[in-house]
């Protein structure tokens, strides 16, 4: 880890929005008010904001430091895939609720369900917010397609019920995005569950849904030492009452960082709890190489517009404040129980 930049004040995060994100679409989703990314960016600095370069790349990709509060900026030659992996570090960074106190199998279960809603978000419901992101990203098919009215990968008999509701809400011009999410997470977790064999990206959801379960194995001596520190972190910015104070505090958290990065045996000492960060870059790359990554290229062609600009807009306005609720229901879950 490396040049940290810190933001604790709103009026920064807005200063810095062109150097977070790169693509236009996603920028002005996020001044556009009434959708998730709006809301998710007005918020981003009720806990600290901090951003920072990777030292040892190939490791540290896989490193889950948003969960240690800090988001993991990535060279892609694709400005619109990098703007979908910070728009799932940072919807990590501020979903994620620290229950220390908890036993180790409720905490893997927290760790599944955030990781299953940040995953929905950012690899399927965006296409919805965002109509023309899809033909800008992957060249192959990824499991959304099925989903996507007018993509010639939808499955419109299989998935009626779901393409009929939202074809219906955007012709009235009241897209409840809400009840979309609601769908996909529906469906994803169907997937992740209880695979269709012949289904290739249903395979892949299931396969890489192993990573969750690794990832906990490899953590299971020091989860509830980040999990502490974390609580107790964003407990003492938020109460403090000037934004010298919060910077005070971020300073205080990358200095944990620092020390968590000198822990015995490291070598490197800029990775925080280096041992867990190498035991699950080997077990991510058996993962990798189960679900295919590295063979599954078949390219998708690039379908004409069903969306224009006004359709855009008009559906960003037409997302309401209600239509959060069954989210924040579901994020809120595991912390009510």
């Amino acid at each position: 880890m490396k040049n940290f930049h810190i933001i604790t004040e709103k009026e920064d995060l807005d200063a810095m929005m062109d150097e977070i994100f790169l693509t236009d679409m996603f920028k002005d989703c996020i001044r556009e008010e009434g959708n998730l990314l709006h809301d998710l960016w007005n918020i981003l600095t009720d806990r600290p904001a901090i951003f920072y370069d990777p030292t040892y790349p190939e490791i540290e990709r896989h490193h889950f430091t948003s969960w240690m509060g800090c988001v993991q900026r990535r060279e892609y030659d694709n400005p619109y895939i990098h703007d979908l992996h910070i728009l799932h570090e940072i919807f990590h960074h501020h979903s994620m609720k620290y229950t220390p106190d908890v036993s180790f199998a409720k905490w893997h279960e927290k760790m599944c369900f955030n990781e299953y809603l940040t995953a929905t978000v950012s690899e399927a419901f965006i296409y919805y917010l965002l109509p023309d992101l899809r033909e800008k990203t992957f060249d192959f098919e990824i499991w959304v397609d099925r989903f996507i009215e007018g993509n010639d990968k939808a499955f419109e008999d299989k998935y009626e019920i779901l393409l009929s509701r939202y074809k219906t809400a955007k012709e009235g011009g009241e897209i409840n995005f809400g009840e979309v999410l609601v769908l996909l997470q529906g469906e994803r977790i169907k997937a992740m569950q209880t695979p269709n064999p012949w289904d290739f990206c249903q395979m892949q959801l299931h396969t890489f849904s192993e990573q969750n379960f690794n990832f906990s194995l490899v953590w299971k001596d020091n989860w509830r030492v980040v999990e502490s520190h974390m609580k107790d972190m964003i407990e003492e910015y938020q109460a403090a009452e000037t934004a010298d104070d919060r910077a005070w505090v971020a300073m205080n958290h990358i200095e944990w960082l620092n020390e968590k990065s000198q822990l015995e045996g490291s070598t490197h000492n800029c990775i925080p709890f280096e041992k867990e960060a190498y035991q699950f870059y080997d077990k991510d790359q058996d993962i990798y190489i189960k679900g295919g990554n590295h063979l599954f290229k078949a390219a998708i062609p690039v379908t004409e517009d069903v969306y224009t600009n006004e359709n855009l807009t008009e559906a960003q306005k037409a997302l309401e404040k209600a239509g959060y609720q069954q989210v924040n229901d579901l994020m809120n879950r595991i912390e009510d129980e």
